[in-house]
């Protein structure tokens, strides 16, 4: 497998600017014949933007954009990070009332969002750990995978099951984190664990 480590320079807020970046490095990746390319944590929107998360109009763009990027995995696969909004079953409102909103590793291929080992959640892994210390606040405008598998009474490990990509004839096994998923020694579940339990191909942390 060719993997592209796109390092893109995230420009907070500036949401075109970044979008247009990663189309041109997914059409980079293409010509070079990579299998897969993959994108930083908050790749579309910067991370620290506080307040502007809570706008319901700026979380509903964030989702028409995921479906745009989306459409670009045509022959390669794609990973980026970004807002998600629609709800998880029955993870339709966060803490403060507002419309789910999840910090999100996204998974794309062949135009589709890749499924699954157990058929839940296609395309999305969210951030289970929520660093909420010095200038993080993440907890406040995100819910964790922690909290979206307790509210829809699943187990702890419906959302750490790995995505499968079908890449030439061959099955790929894909665990995906967002950043802190991986310096998990302070809190309650450690997903790089449990994808080792699983016998994944690979772990892919934006």
């Amino acid at each position: 497998m060719k993997i592209a480590m796109a390092q893109l320079n995230v420009a907070a807020g500036r949401i075109q600017d970044n979008v247009q970046r990663m189309q041109e490095m997914v059409r980079d990746a293409k010509a070079q014949h990579c299998d897969l390319i993959v994108f930083p944590e908050m790749a579309v929107t910067g991370y620290i933007l506080q307040d502007r998360w809570l706008s319901r109009a700026f979380c509903d763009e964030m989702d028409r954009i995921n479906d745009t990027i989306c459409s670009w995995s045509d022959g390669i696969g794609i990973i980026w990070g970004n807002i998600v909004t629609r709800p998880i079953e029955k993870a339709t409102v966060n803490r403060d009332g507002r419309p789910f909103r999840g910090n999100a590793a996204l998974f794309a291929y062949q135009g589709e969002y890749v499924a699954r080992q157990d058929g839940l959640n296609a395309g999305v892994h969210l951030k289970h750990c929520m660093p909420d210390y010095r200038f993080f606040d993440d907890s406040r405008f995100f819910m964790s995978g922690v909290e979206v598998t307790r509210l829809n009474d699943w187990n702890e490990e419906s959302m750490l099951t790995p995505f499968r990509l079908n890449l030439n004839g061959k099955q790929v096994s894909i665990g995906l984190e967002v950043c802190e998923d991986l310096w998990s020694a302070d809190y309650a579940i450690d997903p790089t664990a449990r994808y080792i339990e699983q016998g994944v191909d690979l772990i892919v942390n934006i």
